[in-house]
């Protein structure tokens, strides 16, 4: 952020405390039932006792709340009890929203603590999705989980700023890969020399012709590995050893098609990788018994 976008915040902030913005915002998060009663009003009417075996809240606490919310001008009374005015609705809307994306951002507290890059995550695309992170009794759960979705796919795109072991383990293991797949992976990745540590993976590169896997190379910086297939998106976080520190998954139509795009965003600044030879791939200690 430079000095100009600061400044502007600060403006909008001292604007916002002044003009009464923070004021409203202030009444709904100082009482947790004011949101309540305002969203069992949108849309509907109901009078005190409705509102009060509706909601469970105290009839005094309910009289207070009323009386104060209407003095906002953000509900009306009318000849069947109360219901929101328009402000009241739209209100209501745009801070239960922004509750939603406090939800989110909290929810992706793994996966953002291990990102560097403020602007490479969409948090308003991300819905419907599940994190995975290493647990005392399952420390690979993250990388097992990734390889579950990977395996099932047809047709995987993927960029990554490493490649874990397992991961490569699978690349080298042709014979368990089917469908079309393509890698764009940081340059620092192809360059740091991976060894298998078994000599026999040569015997099982052999794959149908059906099976293909294209690399690409980027050559800057990756935010985190983002793999996409047809109906899944997969956000992996990982530490400075390689390890993935969170994995986020979902199947929501919207997500799929933000990682599809922030795929071929990467893609059109990538290069097909030159030569016939498997590259080398950085990999980590990552090991599953």
């Amino acid at each position: 952020m430079n000095d100009s976008d600061d400044q502007l915040i600060q403006n909008s902030l001292i604007k916002f405390q002044t003009d009464g913005t923070w004021d409203c915002v202030e009444c709904l998060s100082n009482s947790f039932q004011r949101i309540h009663v305002l969203s069992a009003l949108t849309d509907t009417s109901a009078d005190l006792r409705d509102l009060k075996d509706e909601l469970a809240i105290p009839r005094t606490s309910l009289q207070r709340n009323l009386s104060l919310l209407e003095q906002q001008g953000w509900i009306k009374q009318i000849p069947s009890g109360y219901t929101t005015t328009i402000r009241g609705k739209l209100l209501t809307n745009v801070f239960i929203e922004m509750l939603r994306r406090v939800q989110r951002i909290e929810t992706l507290t793994p996966f953002l603590d291990e990102v560097d890059l403020p602007t490479a995550i969409d948090i308003d695309q991300l819905d419907e999705f599940l994190v995975t992170v290493p647990e005392p009794h399952r420390p690979h759960a993250p990388m097992i989980r990734l390889l579950n979705i990977f395996e099932t796919a047809d047709h995987m795109r993927a960029f990554s700023p490493v490649v874990a072991g397992l991961l490569a383990k699978r690349y080298y293991r042709l014979n368990e890969i089917t469908g079309e797949h393509e890698f764009i992976l940081s340059k620092n990745a192809v360059d740091t020399p991976y060894r298998p540590d078994t000599d026999d993976w040569s015997d099982e590169r052999e794959t149908d012709q059906s099976t293909r896997i294209d690399i690409r190379v980027y050559d800057g910086e990756l935010p985190y590995g983002l793999f996409v297939s047809e109906d899944t998106l997969a956000l992996a976080a990982y530490d400075d050893d390689g390890r993935i520190q969170a994995l986020v998954e979902s199947e929501s139509e919207m997500t799929v098609k933000w990682g599809t795009r922030m795929y071929e965003t990467y893609r059109d600044q990538s290069q097909q990788l030159q030569g016939t030879d498997i590259p080398h791939l950085m990999c980590n200690s990552e090991i599953v018994d």
